[in-house]
This record gives structure tokens, C-alpha cells and sequence, in this order.
């Protein structure tokens, strides 16, 4: 056969209209740019309730710094009034020791006092020991010039010296027997 007497046959008629394949891909498109649209709106929607939950986080952050401050605020002046209370107090008790020590320091007539006082004292003690000496010195020469009385003091004087040797007598003897004892 020749090219010519060939059959043509004919293409089966498309079941979609030409313009389906446009239609369709109108369509396309415009779901396409529904999702981008959707997509934005979705991006904008995130960014917007990330803008408050940061904004919400920072409001927080805020509100605890604030307390904290206030906190700290109302401390320091709770520990400042505690302060002035006791350099209140510190200033009281010094002024209650000046006042202490001043009373207790003598006053030149309270001092003049005192020194005669202790003269007198001083010339009592002096005049008593002075008594006291003549008094010792009139007894010696008493015994001294007495002669019934020198022979009885001489033996009583000679009893203590013989009770005292006795006594050194008998500790020496004790010793000498401890020793005995030890080396036994």
C-alpha cells in the first residue's frame, strides 16, 4: 500500500473537554496559592502566639523581679531599721558607761578626802606600833631588872629547848627507820 492509500484512523474523541486540562490545572493553581495563603496564614498565626508566649514569659520575668525587688526593699529597710535601732541602742549604752565612768573617777575633794583619811590611818597604825615597842621594850627591861623572875624564865626557856630536841630526836629516829625499811 501506498501512502496514499493508507487508512487514517480516526483518535477516539477525549472524554474530557479541551479545556478540562486547563481547568484542572487552574484549579491546581489555585489550591496551590489556597495552601501557600493557609501556610502564611499558619506562619503568621505561629509568629503571632510565639509573640505572646514570649511576651507572656517576659510579663512573668517582670512580675517575679518586681516582687523579688519589692522583697529585697522591704528586707533592706526591716535589716536598716534593726540597724538604727541598735546604734540606738550601742549609743545609750555607751552614754551609760561615760556616765559610769565619770561617777566612778574622784573628784579633787573626794580625792584630798580620801588622802587625809589614809593619813590618819597611816598615823594611828604608827602610834600603835610605836605603843607597841615601848611596850615590848618596858617588858624586857622589867624581866631584865626582876631577879625572882630571870630563874623561872631561864628553865622555862631551858624546858623548850629540851621539848624541841626531843621532837628532833624523834623525827630523826623515824627517818633512820624508814630508810631501814626501804632498803630492806
Amino acid at each position: 500500500k501506498q501512502w496514499y492509500q493508507r487508512r487514517v484512523r480516526a483518535k477516539p474523541p477525549l472524554k474530557k473537554p479541551p479545556d478540562s486540562l486547563i481547568l484542572e490545572r487552574r484549579k491546581k493553581d489555585e489550591q496551590r496559592l489556597k495552601v501557600q495563603e493557609e501556610v502564611l496564614q499558619q506562619k503568621h498565626h505561629d509568629l503571632k502566639t510565639q509573640w505572646e508566649k514570649d511576651t507572656d514569659i517576659r510579663i512573668q520575668k517582670n512580675t517575679v523581679k518586681r516582687r523579688v525587688e519589692t522583697m529585697l526593699k522591704a528586707e533592706g529597710f526591716e535589716l536598716e531599721k534593726r540597724r538604727e535601732n541598735l546604734r540606738a541602742l550601742l549609743e545609750a549604752e555607751e552614754q551609760q558607761y561615760v556616765k559610769e565612768i565619770d561617777a566612778q573617777q574622784e573628784t579633787v575633794i573626794e580625792r584630798q578626802a580620801k588622802m587625809r583619811a589614809r593619813a590618819k590611818a597611816l598615823r594611828e597604825k604608827r602610834e600603835q606600833d610605836r605603843l607597841a615597842y615601848v611596850e615590848e621594850k618596858l617588858d624586857i627591861r622589867w624581866r631584865e631588872e626582876c631577879d625572882e623572875l630571870r630563874p623561872i624564865l631561864a628553865r622555862k626557856h631551858q624546858n623548850e629547848v629540851f621539848e624541841e630536841r626531843a621532837k628532833q630526836i624523834e623525827i630523826a629516829n623515824m627517818i633512820k627507820k624508814k630508810k631501814k625499811k626501804k632498803k630492806k
